[in-house]
Parts: structure tokens; sequence; C-alpha cells
């Protein structure tokens, strides 16, 4: 796998498609609102999932990121809620 440091966007800069990249992020949202709604009971079965969907190496690591950063995203409204 090799990394382009003069990219723009993290799915280019691993040689990811822009069409690709867009059903990545498409699938990983749906798997965090999934659990959201408790229709899946954990991070370790998106990752999973991840993991059987995602054979490329490139593609593997973008979804776990986008994961992560749902993740945080996630946590970071749920603390802003509790504060309210």
């Amino acid at each position: 796998m090799e990394f382009k440091h003069n990219a723009e966007t993290i799915n280019e800069a691993l040689g990811i498609p822009e069409g690709r990249a867009r059903d990545i992020k498409m699938f990983v949202t749906k798997q965090i609102l999934l659990l959201l709604e408790g229709k899946l009971d954990s991070v370790s079965r998106i990752m999973e999932m991840i993991d059987s969907k995602y054979k490329e190496r490139n593609e593997f690591g973008y979804a776990m990121f986008l994961l992560g950063q749902g993740l945080i995203i996630v946590a970071q409204e749920k603390a802003k809620e509790e504060k309210s």
C-alpha cells in the first residue's frame, strides 16, 4: 500500500477512488446508526463486519478510521447532551 503525501483527502492518499470512498462512508455511518438504535450490540460487531467486507488493506484501514472518527463524534455529542 502506497501513501500519497500530496493528497487532499485521506481516501485519495490511500488510493481509494471517490465513489468507493463514499460507499465505505455510507456503510460505516449506517453501522454506527444501527448501534445507536440498539440494533447492533457492540462496536466489535461493526469491526467484524468491516473485516469481512473490506479485504483490501487500504479500504479496511479507511473504514476503521471512519469508525473511530464516527465514534468520537457520537461520544462528543452525548457529552454535550449530558451537560444540558
